[in-house]
């Protein structure tokens, strides 16, 4: 991330700078600069430092460029930033207030004030004045840094503590995000399970939390329709078994993932082979795991071990998902 960002600095560094200083030295050895015995030739001196002279204000003019194509780049996103202030002022007075705070939330995740946009989403969230498809895109940004167009050179970087306070915010109301129509999870930056920036342990702790307390906000039927297995979240775990560093997270989510395993484990095989089910199915005993993972585990295999659960019709069948993520 920080080479593509900063590439032009680095062609600088490579085809300029570096290779100025290679044809410096050459000429002051073959020149006998750097000869103990007689004197310099001033003549020799005076093309050196021509040729120094030269060089350096070459750089100097490439690096000015450099500088001046960051500054307007900061200066096109700060435009474009108060175009979108000017368009929350002038909304109607009529527009429901979860529509201004999605507009004014939006916008400090795109400004880079993830500790402010935090403070705002938090009692937003529990009195019901933002839905819960804005706040998972906010949470979503500011784990993986994507929300703000950041500048290296200033030393800016992900905001470690923003992070841990939205994976927690995101567990805290992970029973909001399920509804009758479908779920709500920022599982954009999920994908191969990996991120642009690695994520700490706990973070990743809560955000498998927040997965197992959404699965078991609804029963069997609403995950497994006509008995097949879900997609989201059996895919996004299965690449957490596979693919992340810690092997307790590894353990954490094969647990998880084998709740969904014993509902149809024929299914199961079919959908993800047997090799990669085995390896699953290992894996969840690797570790010595928390209460909570073995508890949640437990509730589900007990809530799901009931295919018709009671007062479960037909006709409670969910429509399809309006956001975020479709009902698998």
């Amino acid at each position: 991330m920080r080479i593509r960002r900063n590439w032009p600095y680095l062609a600088l560094l490579v085809f300029v700078a570096l290779p100025l200083l290679w044809i410096a030295g050459a000429l002051a050895a073959r020149s006998g600069m750097f000869a103990f015995q007689g004197t310099v030739d001033p003549e020799q001196v005076q093309v050196f430092l021509t040729f120094v002279g030269g060089g350096l204000a070459t750089a100097a003019t490439v690096f000015g460029a450099l500088l001046t194509r960051e500054h307007n780049a900061r200066e096109r996103r700060r435009l474009r930033l108060d175009s979108v202030l000017r368009g929350l002022e002038s909304m109607p007075e009529e527009a429901s207030v979860q529509s201004r705070v999605a507009g004014i939330l939006s916008t400090m995740v795109l400004l880079g004030q993830e500790r402010v946009a935090l403070r705002v989403l938090e009692p937003a969230w529990q009195s019901g004045n933002v839905d819960a498809a804005t706040a998972t895109w906010c949470i979503g940004q500011i784990i993986t840094g994507e929300g703000a167009d950041r500048d290296y050179l200033e030393g800016d970087r992900t905001d470690p503590t923003a992070v841990n306070e939205a994976a927690v915010l995101l567990r805290e109301h992970s029973d909001k995000l399920v509804d009758s129509h479908g779920y709500y999870f920022p599982g954009h930056f999920l994908h191969e399970w990996t991120t642009k920036t690695p994520l700490p342990l706990k973070v990743k702790d809560n955000i498998l939390r927040s997965i197992g307390t959404m699965l078991r906000c609804h029963d069997r039927r609403w995950w497994f329709p006509d008995g097949r297995i879900p997609i989201w979240p059996t895919e996004v775990l299965m690449k957490c078994v596979e693919r992340d560093s810690s092997t307790s997270v590894q353990a954490s989510a094969a647990l998880l993932v084998a709740s969904l395993y014993e509902v149809n484990p024929a299914a199961f095989r079919r959908a993800y082979g047997v090799r990669r089910t085995d390896g699953m199915l290992a894996r969840a005993q690797d570790e010595p795991l928390s209460d909570d993972y073995v508890d949640l585990s437990t509730e589900l295999r007990t809530a799901w071990s009931d295919p018709e659960p009671s007062g479960h019709t037909a006709s409670h069948r969910p429509h399809r998902p309006r956001h975020r993520g479709r009902k698998p």
